[in-house]
Order: C-alpha cells, then sequence, then structure tokens
C-alpha cells in the first residue's frame, strides 16, 4: 500500500463529508507512528487507507456524540448546583 499524505488524508474526509484537518493529522501521526499497521498489537500491514478513514470518522462521531452527551449533563448538573 502508499502510504498517503495528511493532504490525500484531509481531501478524502472532504469527499466523506468530513472537514476536519486536524483530524487528517492525527490519522497519519497515528499509523505512521505504528509503521501503518493495523489488528491485534498492530502485526498486519494495511491493506486500505480509505478504509482506515471510514473508521476513523465513524469513531470520531460516536466518541464526540457522547462526549457531547456527557457535557450537556455536567452542565445541567452544575446549573442546578448554582440554582440551589
Amino acid at each position: 500500500m502508499k502510504r498517503p499524505t495528511v493532504e490525500e488524508i484531509d481531501n478524502y474526509m472532504f469527499t466523506k463529508g468530513f472537514n476536519g484537518e486536524d483530524e487528517a493529522e492525527a490519522f497519519f501521526d497515528n499509523f505512521e507512528a505504528n509503521g501503518w499497521l493495523v489488528g491485534g498489537r498492530h502485526k498486519t500491514p494495511m491493506k486500505s487507507w480509505k478504509s482506515a478513514v471510514n473508521t476513523w470518522i465513524r469513531n470520531y462521531k460516536k466518541w464526540n456524540k457522547s462526549n457531547e452527551t456527557s457535557q450537556r449533563s455536567n452542565q445541567t448538573h452544575s446549573q442546578r448546583q448554582h440554582q440551589q
């Protein structure tokens, strides 16, 4: 597999409706650091960086959705404390 550049990753993310250059850099840095290996204990060479980007985007959206819910819950709790 030819390793993508940050720009290629960013452009692909954009075609998927995801605009986040910081995430393209995070994706690149993450996989560059582990030699573009995936799987348990990172032993298998990545076959498709585009598929990995798709998974990265899905996980990003899940994590942010749960994080936003947690933040809203904390804000509500904080607001209740101020009202007391």
